[in-house]
């Protein structure tokens, strides 16, 4: 609800009702690539799981080139405010004309908040992938910088780092 007049500031008296959306949701998705066909996603979330705030994304990938599942997880807050720990885990197949892989990782990391449109994330990975039997290792530092609050993507710049070891 609302005022009928504008007040002597120019402000328009407003009384706005606020309810908490529904924790849990799930989505699907389609695309279509032509080196890879159709592919189809299906997701569920929980956006508050432990009552913190935390989030748990599980998904299921399948197409004609790819096929996985994956799990992401993020809890906000960890020992400061601007601290969130993030976790995630995939397992996935691809059937591609010049190889078949079979994969399966995990990250582990922290994302901190430095301001309103500059975050930065670090965090170390396992992951086993079956063309040759390699091993991969790695570690990652990446940061992100937005010109305008709130994460406009269109308007960033991204800097990451990988660094890998191979094992065959």
């Amino acid at each position: 609800a609302h005022g009928d007049k504008v007040d002597a500031d120019g402000e328009l008296p407003m009384t706005v009702t606020v309810t908490e959306a529904k924790h849990r949701s799930i989505g699907a998705g389609l695309r279509y690539s032509t080196n890879e066909g159709p592919l189809g996603k299906i997701f569920w979330e929980h956006r508050n799981l432990f009552h913190e705030g935390e989030s748990l994304n599980l998904s299921l990938t399948s197409g004609f080139v790819i096929q996985g599942v994956g799990a992401d997880f993020r809890k906000p807050g960890v020992w400061s405010p601007d601290l969130d720990f993030l976790a995630s885990i995939l397992v996935e197949r691809e059937n591609r004309e010049s190889y078949e892989s079979e994969s399966a990782g995990t990250n582990v990391g922290f994302e901190y908040r430095l301001s309103e449109t500059m975050t930065t994330t670090g965090g170390v990975g396992f992951e086993r992938e079956r063309i040759r039997r390699w091993a991969f290792a790695q570690s990652v530092l990446s940061g992100l910088w937005t010109t305008e609050g709130g994460g406009d993507p269109s308007a960033a710049i991204r800097l990451a780092e990988k660094l890998i070891a191979l094992h065959d």
